[in-house]
């Protein structure tokens, strides 16, 4: 019956069901109808587009980094605040700061395919929405973590492009739930595909269903029959070591050696396993020899 629950709750990721549930278990608490969607370019399957389409109370700021995305926003939304901005975690709460006035959104989408960690945990800290739709690379297996970090140890030429991204971006399930959510009190609330939801813990404090991060993952992923078409490009080889049994780690460390990321350049990243502290490693300033970074400092976000 648990696993049934699980699995049915991993089937969606509707936002207007949710927040229509959290209303109800909790009718005394104000809501500002406010979303935040960080990522909002119009490509895919926007959870927050659902709430906006289905409800004229609901408020959206739409942010993208691609100058491509601004008109194809604002034609989808022409009564909602839209702009094209870089997100890093210096900004984003400035970014916003006009659109919310003193008052905190109700929901947060972040989709930036970047430093996504480093921008969750001010969001978390900073804006403490209800609920919070975040991006996973599911490349990575659910006993693996793994961050991108905003923070570079030698000079780049350009900054980091997220459209010239590579296999590395964001970060992982476990990385998200361990070390950024659970620690700023929210709860995991469903894995749907690629897209973990979390809400405040005080308001799921009755209704939370418990599941270990595998099981959302082999449920709200890894296990779906769609997956291998919805999600083929994850299905190299290569990829699929990083999920097989053995040193999951190893197999990252040297898949990255094997190849070169320009975009990568003096970037670097906090990797390693379930209940232990990620190791920090760095590209060099060629977007290879990705190893242990040899000067030793302490991430903000761990």
């Amino acid at each position: 019956m648990r696993l049934l629950l699980l699995a049915a709750i991993a089937a969606g990721q509707d936002l207007v069901a949710i927040t229509k549930s959290l209303r109800r278990a909790f009718p005394e608490e104000p809501w500002t109808f406010l979303a935040i969607d960080l990522g909002a370019g119009v490509r895919d399957d926007d959870p927050v587009f659902g709430i906006l389409d289905a409800d004229d109370r609901w408020r959206g700021v739409l942010v993208d980094g691609d100058p491509a995305q601004g008109p194809k926003m604002a034609e989808r939304f022409p009564r909602q605040t839209t702009m094209v901005s870089y997100i890093t975690p210096d900004t984003v709460v400035d970014l916003v700061r006009p659109y919310i006035n003193e008052s905190k959104p109700d929901v947060v989408k972040l989709d930036i395919d970047s430093f996504d960690c480093s921008v969750l945990r001010v969001i978390f800290r900073e804006l403490r929405p209800r609920i919070v739709v975040s991006e996973v690379n599911v490349k990575f297996a659910p006993d693996t973590s793994f961050a991108l970090l905003n923070s570079t140890h030698c000079a780049r030429a350009q900054p980091y492009d997220s459209e010239k991204r590579a296999w590395t971006y964001g970060c992982s399930l476990r990385f998200q739930h361990d070390h950024v959510a659970q620690p700023l009190g929210y709860a995991l609330e469903r894995l749907a595909w690629n897209n973990a939801v979390y809400v405040r813990r005080d308001l799921l404090a009755h209704s939370v269903v418990e599941g270990s991060l595998a099981e959302w993952d082999r449920i709200g992923y890894f296990a779906r029959p769609e997956r291998s078409r919805k999600f083929a490009f994850n299905e190299i080889p290569m990829l699929q070591k990083w999920r097989a049994p053995g040193d999951r780690i190893q197999a990252i460390v040297d898949a990255l050696n094997d190849a070169t990321f320009p975009n990568y350049a003096c970037l670097s990243a906090l990797l390693g396993r379930a209940g232990a502290r990620p190791r920090r490693y760095c590209w060099d300033a060629r977007g290879s020899g990705f190893g242990p970074c040899a000067h030793r400092r302490r991430d903000p976000i761990t």
